[in-house]
């Protein structure tokens, strides 16, 4: 096993958890011998599927790239005066 993959994560919490993952099948992967592996799985969810993944995927129009990040600012920005306002 040449590498291992790295996933953190903290839902909710004052910490975060940082997991070490070993790829297996990686031996040999490495150095003068490093190539890379893509993945054959093709994909995106709109829910949690029971898993993670980190295939690379076609990336979306700018568009909802912006629209997405909008949302996701908005939400953020209601979630922090909440949280200010519970602290008054």
């Amino acid at each position: 096993m040449a590498r291992t993959g790295i996933m953190y994560e903290g839902y909710g919490v004052d910490h975060a958890h940082a997991k070490l993952f070993p790829m297996h099948g990686t031996a040999g992967n490495q150095g003068e011998n490093w190539r890379e592996m893509a993945s054959p799985i093709e994909g995106c969810f709109d829910r949690y599927q029971g898993h993670l993944s980190s295939h690379d995927h076609t990336r979306a129009e700018d568009v909802r790239l912006v629209t997405v990040a909008q949302q996701r600012h908005r939400r953020i920005r209601a979630l922090r005066n909440r949280h200010v306002r519970f602290r008054a």
